[in-house]
């Protein structure tokens, strides 16, 4: 009941493209493009303290680029 994997290939990794969505666009992250935006949303003021946890050691712009980038 074995498959043999002599002749097994694998697949092409995936390219990096933006896909825009009718509420959404997912692009690739750039720290020095999305850092400050992400900072503030996760850390800023008024920031909401459930997302914080992805950069709760972080505090501030430079030290949450440096954990993405």
């Amino acid at each position: 009941m074995s498959t043999s994997l002599a002749d097994w290939k694998g697949v092409p990794a995936p390219t990096v493209q933006t896909i825009e969505g009718r509420f959404i666009r997912l692009e690739k992250l750039d720290p020095a493009r999305h850092g400050d935006g992400l900072f503030k949303a996760l850390q800023g003021p008024g920031a909401d303290p459930k997302l914080g946890i992805t950069c709760h050691t972080a505090r501030s712009r430079n030290a949450a680029s440096s954990m993405i980038g």
